[in-house]
């Protein structure tokens, strides 16, 4: 296990409601910190009978620190209501402004709160997650890397193409579910089939290419484009398993697709082959649909590109 930073995180969150209505700080945030960082959030650091107000003082002793305020439109209403713990919470931040081993930092989750920020947020430097959070996506790296060392600068590259891969994400899904094809392998026949019916082949433009036309016509107990009969193997992805990776990629494309699109089937493809196609054992059948065909894709920077230029290219 990696040795703890010696940073201390405090989690400052508006209280109150239902026990479920901020859960999700532990899902999103807390457990994603926990394992790099000692941190305070009062659910998990509060035990029955401890003194709030002391088990708050004494976590905010701890250097260096860093307080994130997770800012919505709870946290400010709470922060309004005299004796609320907030309200006593933000007092006990107020007689740490000036340390310098202590930063306080508001984290933005809807940006209505931003311009009713409670002293001693006002006046400080802070991190916008309401696209992220109001998109439901993950928030635990961002607030990893603002726990660390990481510039305004570098945060807010991450944020954007974090942005960028959920839009590209959404687009995929808009795109391939179109033709939501699922592909069936046979452990038995190796036959593929597509959607359990009809046999997946390779598109003409594969016959015709000189990468690929060659090694089409083979036959062998595993290996039968013509037939739809497919070689898969816990191995190397071969030639073999490649060419299987682009002709699912190919499926979702005209079978006469330019010569400008070909090289982001191919690239796609073979990234099927690598990541899915060769940790499948030759004895064991496989299925494989389009959010994952998806999911695959869009965790690497190759597939990403591909995936872009064939919507690109699509729409």
């Amino acid at each position: 296990m990696k040795d703890k930073s010696n940073t201390f995180v405090f989690i400052s969150y508006a209280w109150g409601g239902s026990v479920e209505k901020k859960e999700w700080i532990r899902d999103r945030i807390v457990s994603s910190l926990s394992w790099e960082y000692s941190l305070f959030w009062d659910r998990d650091s509060i035990a029955f009978g401890d003194s709030i107000d002391g088990s708050i003082q004494s976590a905010l002793a701890n250097r260096p620190l860093k307080v994130f305020c997770l800012c919505d439109e709870d946290y400010t209403a709470s922060a309004k209501i005299v004796g609320s713990g907030l309200y006593r919470e933000l007092q006990m931040l107020s007689t740490l402004c000036a340390e310098p081993d202590v930063k306080i930092i508001p984290v933005i989750l809807e940006r209505s709160c931003i311009a009713d920020l409670p002293a001693p947020l006002t006046g400080r430097a802070w991190l916008d997650l309401s696209e992220i959070h109001g998109r439901g996506l993950f928030l635990g790296n961002a607030m990893r890397y603002l726990a660390g060392d990481v510039t305004q600068s570098e945060l807010l590259a991450w944020i954007n193409e974090t942005l960028r891969q959920d839009d590209l994400y959404k687009s995929a899904r808009h795109y391939f579910h179109r033709t939501p094809l699922r592909f069936t392998g046979n452990a038995f026949t190796h036959q593929v089939s597509i959607n359990d019916s009809q046999p997946l082949r390779a598109p003409q433009w594969m016959w015709e290419s000189t990468e690929w036309g060659y090694m089409l016509d083979d036959e062998h107990e595993t290996y039968c484009p013509k037939k739809g009969r497919w070689h898969w193997d816990h191995f190397s992805p071969g030639r073999s398993m490649q060419a299987l990776g682009i002709a699912m990629m190919a499926q979702f494309f005209p079978d006469n697709a330019r010569e400008g699109v070909r090289w982001a089937i191919e690239e796609a493809g073979k990234i099927l082959a690598l990541d899915f196609i060769s940790m499948i054992r030759q004895d064991e059948p496989f299925i494989l649909d389009v959010d994952e065909i998806i999911s695959y894709l869009i965790r690497k920077d190759t597939g990403r590109h591909a995936l872009e230029h064939l919507l690109k290219e699509q729409a």
